[in-house]
């Protein structure tokens, strides 16, 4: 979860390499590996773009299921 400017924090995290995986409704995923150093510290992950996923639907088909009322 981030805060109001997008930034967040992971605490605890055991020294090594990780990918971090950015999501969010209606948006496509971003991703990129951060390593933690032996001594922990801040990690800067850079700035991760989200940008809107589309996706082109079927044919949509109404039908009356019953007669219109009068």
């Amino acid at each position: 979860i981030t805060d109001g400017d997008g930034l967040f924090s992971i605490p605890n995290v055991k020294p090594g390499r990780y990918r971090v995986l950015i999501t969010y409704v209606g948006y496509g995923a971003a991703s990129r590996y951060v390593t933690v150093p032996t001594g922990g510290g801040a990690v800067e992950a850079g700035t991760f773009r989200l940008w809107p996923a589309t996706q082109e639907l079927g044919e949509v088909v109404v039908k009356q299921e019953r007669a219109p009322v009068a």
